[in-house]
């Protein structure tokens, strides 16, 4: 009986949270892309990072395909929700 309590109390707080877990994986995996892209910078570039860098851009893309025609201030919104 306390599972279900506090199931049910857990989803209770997760809806009423606002956040878009959607939305906070893009800013995830965007995040670690430009970390992989700024460090590719530094200087030269090996193979493994060429291939973890196209990995994590086609991750992105599958992530983000959503919220690419979403308003700036939309976006914002919905940002504020992930920190």
């Amino acid at each position: 009986m306390r599972i279900l309590i506090l199931s049910v109390a857990m989803f209770s707080f997760t809806a009423c949270s606002g956040r878009d877990d959607k939305m906070c994986d893009c800013l995830e995996v965007s995040e670690k892309l430009n970390v992989l892209t700024s460090e590719a910078l530094q200087g030269e570039i090996t193979q493994e990072q060429k291939e973890t860098i196209f990995k994590v851009r086609a991750e992105k893309a599958e992530k983000c395909k959503e919220f690419e025609t979403m308003s700036g201030e939309k976006m914002l919104k919905m940002k504020a929700t992930c920190e």
